[in-house]
C-alpha cells in the first residue's frame, strides 16, 4: 500500500442510540414518538482534494425534527491530523423523487478559521456520479426492514445476511420506501 494511494475514515458513532430495538406496542403515543417519525437525518463523510492536490476531509452529522435541530457534531480533518471544528453545517440537497436518493446539493459550513481566531463560511457543491446508485440503509437496519429494526435482541449469535440484486426495482423501492 502507498500511502498517497489509500484513504480512510473511523467512525466514533456506535455509542448508546436512541430508537433502538422495536417500541412497546402497548404504549400510546406521544409527541416525542411523533417527532421521531418525523427526523431528518443526514450523514456525511467525503474525502476531498484540493486543486494544489492536498487532501482533507469534511465530516458532519446533524439531525432535526418540527422543533428544529436536535444534534450536530462535524470537522474537517486535514491530512496532517490537524482537526477544524465544524460549528454550524446546512444541506440544500436534491432528491430523486421516487425513492429520495441524493442527486446533487450544497452544503453550507462554518467553521473554525485555520490560521487564527474567526470563522470562516464555506460552501461545498456535491453531484452523484452515478444517480442510478444508491445506498438503501432500511437493509442496513438504520430504519426498519422486513421486521427487524437496529439493536434488536436475536440471541448471543444471530447470523443473516441478504443478497438485493436490483435496489430500483419496484419492490424493493416499495421496501425500503415504508
Amino acid at each position: 500500500m502507498e500511502p498517497d494511494q489509500w484513504f480512510g475514515v473511523r467512525d466514533h458513532s456506535w455509542g448508546i442510540r436512541e430508537h433502538v430495538g422495536h417500541d412497546p406496542s402497548d404504549l400510546a403515543p406521544n409527541e416525542h414518538d411523533m417527532l421521531a417519525r418525523s427526523l431528518h437525518v443526514n450523514w456525511l463523510v467525503s474525502h476531498l482534494r484540493r486543486p494544489d492536490g492536498s487532501v482533507y476531509e469534511l465530516a458532519y452529522y446533524f439531525r432535526e425534527n418540527g422543533h428544529g435541530l436536535q444534534h450536530f457534531t462535524g470537522f474537517i480533518n486535514e491530512a496532517d491530523g490537524t482537526q477544524r471544528t465544524i460549528l454550524k453545517a446546512w444541506p440544500e440537497f436534491e432528491y430523486r423523487r421516487r425513492d429520495m436518493a441524493l442527486l446533487r446539493g450544497r452544503i453550507h459550513v462554518f467553521v473554525d478559521r485555520r490560521d487564527g481566531p474567526g470563522v470562516d463560511e464555506r460552501v461545498f457543491t456535491i453531484e452523484a456520479l452515478n444517480p442510478q446508485i444508491g445506498f438503501r440503509l432500511n437493509p442496513a437496519l438504520y430504519m426498519p426492514w422486513k421486521g427487524a429494526i437496529h439493536g434488536s435482541w436475536k440471541g448471543p449469535l444471530h447470523v443473516e445476511g441478504e443478497c438485493i440484486p436490483d435496489t430500483d426495482a419496484a419492490f424493493t423501492l416499495a421496501e425500503n420506501m415504508a
